[in-house]
């Protein structure tokens, strides 16, 4: 019975325990089965991690890597004998253009100064313009009173590539500098492999051999010469990612390094790399990419770069802070050196090589700026000029090359010209917190060759050239004489109008009374008559607003549309004595015909625009409207040039030479919250204008503020004389005031002028005795023979 009963309990002991391993067992199970769920679930999430890593890889770096931007080019200077240009205005273009001053010009962007100042010795670099493309060539220029003397090259004309004057998305203004790899220096991607990523051509994107190797360098060393991160992995953080130093963050740059090397071949990531390392920093403006570097650090074209400055350039890339060259020039000059050791280590560079780089100095520019969009108010008109001429297509187009007008030594003239006189009227005034705005034209074309859209010119703000619409005053008088003139019959530049008192019904039944400035009629009482050559020289209200009550104000303002003006313009008698508002680049416009010679011509900025792939999308405008003859453009002028030569403008002579014999017009408006002056010499149409942005008054007339403007301006540059030749249908006469006789030269109150020919006076007036006499026997045969 035990025996049973032991039996039974043996065999359910063992039962139990036979239980207990099926229980564990289960268990066990369920834990792998867990475990294994987990690593699906992980991996599936891993995996769409990963994918959503790639789909952000592939879309940031597509938007990185086809996003070219346009460059803008300033007008080429072409050189010729007998060309007026100075041996300094030479040398400025060629130090703008960063070309460098060596002893003996070996390459192209090098010059020499030889023949005692005299003689400029250089080697051009080639450029593709719209119009064919010009080669690289060696050439000397020599000097003579302020010409070309002579011109030693291979071409009749020497033309000089561009200078760069900006850089952008014509669609939202970014300004960048690129680098494609076929442009690149020499020794500048064999430094990168030496010093960064010696396994790049190999690796799928991270290297354990090149992390092993940079810690084996650098504990030799004593100190990081190598970093274990590929160029991918360093393309990656500083596209994606932040600067944060985390197990993850360093995971995440791994995955992406591989897949960016899965969808992209390597030298789409090492051109990428090269446009994107961040290189320094230019006070708000980080400094990105090699080619921009180039023109921080050296102030050149990154293409030529020499050994010892493309290892500086790459040994920047480790710490552009630490490695400062301005700041810690024996840090830089050792980084240097050490990428020199590390391209022969490689092979890359002969020691002798190496040896010759170490020798010369750093290089770097002294002062430190980049030169790109330096001109923000022109480029201003070069954007609104692109956005008005060309589709949404083509500006949408990558790598545009936009040709301009601008000229640097006219900006660098208006430029310095505004600030100086500014601060100068400022002083003499005792008035702070003044503005202005300076744009220049040429006569014969309309091309823009400067804009200065405020005394801080460097700053891209408020642009005063295009968008600061202030009262015109008596810039409009010229309008007002021009619709007289073109009545030949009833007004030339003698006939009187008079300066008395007069008044006019304008607008809501108000009546309007003008005053003169000094609040004084001129001329003989009681009809105060004035010749309209002198109401025009002295700038008189009065007169002004009773001739163009005479002529009608519908007339002044169509005159005035007929010009180019399209701006409001209130059909008010205001109108006549400037009302109206108007931008100093409207101004240009409404002057531009009158220094043309009567030809309506639009500015402009932009010569051409070619594709990136040669096409040409845009050509220069030369149309052009004749909207008055010569001859009543040149009787107009000689009134204008009164303006200068004994009226308001008489103190821009003070400083400029009189022979340049230039036609304008001083403007003051109400209050004096505007100071105005537009004139031409035979090269240069410039509008200046001077006031507070808040529209106070400035206690500034035409002559103080804006005369002392633009005379400056044209004193730092050569002029042209206006021609005293007279066109075609105008005749040179002696007329008695109010111009109803033909008098002489020595009779009292005569005045020679030009006159539209057909239209002198047939009555002769007699000056009293001899001369008289003589005169009317004169005049008898002038009228016979004529």
């Amino acid at each position: 019975m035990a025996k049973t009963v032991a039996g039974k309990t043996s065999r359910r002991k063992g039962q139990s325990s036979g239980g207990g391993k099926r229980s564990t067992g289960g268990a066990l199970a369920a834990v792998r089965r867990f475990l294994l769920r987990a690593v699906i679930a992980f991996l599936a999430v891993f995996a769409l991690y990963v994918a959503w890593l790639d789909a952000v890889v592939t879309r940031a770096f597509d938007a990185h890597r086809w996003t070219l931007p346009s460059r803008v080019y300033a007008r080429p200077l072409d050189i010729y004998a007998g060309r007026p240009l100075t041996v300094d205005a030479l040398l400025a273009e060629l130090r703008e253009l960063g070309y460098r001053e060596v002893a003996a010009p070996a390459g192209p962007g090098e010059f020499a100064i030889a023949g005692s100042g005299q003689s400029v010795r250089l080697v051009t670099r080639g450029f593709a313009f719209p119009d064919g493309t010009t080669r690289a060539q060696r050439a000397e220029v020599a000097f003579s009173a302020a010409r070309v003397e002579r011109l030693t090259a291979a071409d009749r004309v020497l033309r000089l590539e561009p200078v760069v004057i900006g850089a952008m998305r014509p669609q939202d203004a970014e300004d960048r500098v690129l680098m494609r790899l076929a442009e690149r220096p020499p020794f500048l991607v064999e430094a990168l492999f030496a010093v960064e990523d010696r396994d790049f051509p190999d690796h799928f994107g991270v290297s354990p051999r090149g992390m092993a190797r940079a810690m084996f360098v650098n504990v030799q060393a004593g100190e990081v010469q190598q970093g274990g991160s590929t160029l991918t992995q360093q393309l990656v953080k500083n596209l994606f990612l932040d600067s944060e130093r985390t197990i993850h963050r360093k995971l995440v740059e791994a995955i992406m390094a591989v897949l960016l090397e899965i969808h992209y071949d390597k030298n789409t990531i090492l051109e990428t790399y090269c446009n994107e390392i961040y290189l320094g920093q230019a006070g708000q403006r980080a400094v990105h990419g090699f080619a921009l570097g180039s023109q921080y650090y050296f102030g050149r074209p990154v293409q030529e770069l020499k050994l010892h400055e493309v290892a500086l350039l790459v040994g920047l890339v480790k710490g552009p802070s630490q490695y400062n060259p301005w700041k810690h020039p024996d840090r830089a000059l050792a980084r240097r050196n050490v990428v020199l050791d590390a391209l022969v280590a490689t092979g890359a560079a002969t020691a002798a090589q190496a040896d010759a780089a170490r020798a010369a100095p750093l290089g770097v520019v002294t002062s430190p700026r980049l030169r790109l969009n330096r001109y923000p108010a022109y480029m201003g008109i070069v954007r609104e000029e692109l956005r008005t001429r060309l589709s949404e297509d083509a500006l949408a187009g990558d790598g545009l090359a936009v040709f301009t007008a601008l000229d640097p030594a006219v900006q660098h003239a208006a430029e310095s010209a505004l600030a100086r006189t500014l601060a100068t009227v400022e002083t003499a005034h005792r008035i702070a917190g003044l503005e202005g705005a300076l744009v220049v034209s040429v006569p014969q074309t309309g091309e823009i060759e400067a804009a200065v859209g405020g005394r801080d010119y460097d700053f891209a703000g408020f642009n005063r050239v295009t968008d600061a619409r202030r009262t015109v005053g008596s810039l409009m008088k010229p309008v007002v004489f021009l619709a007289a003139l073109q009545r030949p019959a009833q007004y030339s530049l003698a006939t009187f109008v008079s300066d008395g008192p007069v008044s006019a019904k304008s607008q809501g039944g108000t009546t309007w009374q003008p005053k003169n400035y000094d609040h004084v009629s001129h001329g003989e009482p009681p009809d105060h008559n004035v010749m309209l050559v002198d109401a025009l020289a002295n700038s008189w209200n009065l007169a002004t607003a009773r001739l163009g009550l005479d002529i009608g104000v519908d007339a002044v303002i169509r005159q005035a549309r007929a010009l180019g003006v399209e701006a409001d313009l209130p059909p008010y008698p205001s109108v006549l004595l400037g009302s109206a508002t108007l931008s100093p680049l409207e101004v240009l416009q409404m002057y531009q015909p009158l220094a043309s010679g009567g030809l309506r011509i639009a500015p402009r900025a932009v010569r051409g625009v070619l594709a990136a792939d040669g096409q040409v999308l845009l050509v220069r405008d030369t149309r052009t409207e004749r909207v008055l003859t010569p001859a009543t453009a040149f009787v107009l002028q000689h009134a204008m040039q009164e303006v200068l030569r004994r009226g308001t403008a008489r103190s821009a002579y003070n400083v400029l030479p009189a022979e340049i014999d230039a036609a304008g017009k001083t403007g003051t408006t109400d209050n004096a919250r505007d100071s105005w002056f537009a004139g031409y010499t035979g090269n240069h149409l410039a509008v200046a204008w001077v006031g507070y942005d808040d529209n106070r008054s400035t206690e500034l007339s035409g002559a103080s503020g804006a005369l002392r403007v633009w005379a400056d301006f044209n004193a730092r540059l050569p002029q042209v004389p206006l021609s005293s030749v007279a066109p075609a249908g105008v005749e040179w006469a002696w007329l008695v005031p109010g111009g109803t006789a033909r008098s002489a030269e020595g009779c009292a109150g005569a005045v020679r002028i030009p006159v539209i020919a057909g239209y002198v006076p047939d009555k002769a007036s007699l000056c009293g005795g001899a001369g008289e006499a003589v005169e009317g026997v004169r005049g008898f045969f002038q009228r016979l023979f004529d």
